[in-house]
């Protein structure tokens, strides 16, 4: 597991330098100096699309966005060997900087935000089963959120 966790330190250092699946923000929760840290939020979106016009309609101050590119793996009953290994989630926990410890958390506001139809519905519960198998605080301490969106036809 130390040689994974190497690689994972690995990944994430080169991740944070340039995380191609984020489009960050300026203002983040660990700026203790800012007053607007505790607007910092982060939105999950499902592909490039859907992230288009978030990253479009966005405060840039305070609203970063992580695009998932298809379904995540459904880590239920996985060892954190199997996160490390897997590159969206390795890329997300880098995004969130909550490897080491919830103490660097980057964003108060953790939203997930997918489509609202089947495949949606999917990637939202999958992403839910990651957070809380693997960083329970997130949820306990009222991070994390869904985007509810509208169903056009």
């Amino acid at each position: 597991l130390s040689g994974i966790r190497k690689l994972a330190k690995e990944r994430a250092k080169k991740a944070s330098l340039h995380n191609r699946k984020l489009r960050d923000c300026r203002v983040h929760l660990t700026d203790a100096k800012n007053s607007r840290s505790l607007e910092s939020t982060l939105f999950i979106t499902e592909g490039d699309s859907a992230s288009g016009s978030i990253t479009k309609s966005r405060d840039v101050n305070t609203q970063a966005v992580f695009s998932l590119r298809g379904k995540p793996l459904n880590t239920y009953g996985m060892t954190k060997k199997i996160v490390y290994e897997n590159e969206e989630f390795n890329l997300l926990q880098a995004a969130l900087n909550i490897e080491e410890s919830m103490e660097d958390l980057r964003y108060n506001n953790i939203v997930i935000a997918t489509d609202a139809d089947v495949d949606g519905m999917h990637i939202r519960l999958l992403l839910i089963t990651f957070f809380l198998q693997f960083f329970p605080e997130i949820i306990k301490e009222g991070h994390l959120y869904i985007l509810q969106t509208p169903l056009f036809r």
